[in-house]
């Protein structure tokens, strides 16, 4: 038990999901256009705002997925993407100062001439796991690793007190061929 709570502890920011959103976005070439937009998506009238995206974002990589940035933390990283894959900054402080799904941003200034109109779209509130809900999860963790650690000195030991000689110039005459023929059980 005191194994699995010092572990915990040591490891506390694996057992903690921050508060994540989703958003879409249509990206534009200038404010007044994103102030259009916002118009026309308020008023109801013409397209929804994924159809809008698909015709009118200047995003070539959300723009297929009609704005959607997928879920995202308040630093903009992406969840379940690589490290560094991560949303605007602009686009993320907006999302987290929206309270609501389904609210528009103003028009976002991202630089460079360009604009953006954000929905939010998901909020998956933070979550932390208590140290009874990890106990089970870190015992597994804690008797892999004392395993892997018994094997690898097993295998230290063995290689130290035999000395096994290799051949790696070898390998090129081994030829693993499949078999043609069915293996038939042993008679019983």
């Amino acid at each position: 038990k005191r194994q699995v709570a010092t572990y915990y502890e040591e490891h506390s920011d694996a057992f903690r999901r921050p508060e994540m959103r989703r958003a879409r976005h249509i990206l534009v070439a200038s404010k007044k256009e994103a102030a259009d937009i916002i118009r026309q998506l308020q008023s109801g009238e013409g397209p929804a705002f994924r159809a809008l995206a698909k015709e009118r974002s200047l995003d070539t990589e959300t723009r297929l997925r009609g704005g959607d940035l997928l879920y995202f933390n308040a630093d903009g990283a992406l969840v379940g993407k690589p490290d560094g894959a991560r949303v605007d900054s602009t686009l993320a402080k907006a999302a987290f100062e929206l309270p609501k799904t389904r609210q528009l941003s103003t028009p976002l200034d991202l630089g460079d001439g360009k604009w953006s109109v954000l929905e939010l779209t998901g909020i998956r509130p933070e979550r932390i796991q208590t140290l009874e809900q990890a106990s089970a999860l870190i015992r597994k963790k804690i008797w892999r690793d004392e395993r892997e650690a018994a094997l690898t000195k097993t295998i230290n030991e063995l290689r130290a007190e035999l000395e096994p000689e290799t051949f790696p110039e070898r390998m090129n005459a081994v030829v693993l061929e499949r078999s043609v023929e069915p293996i038939e059980p042993p008679n019983q």
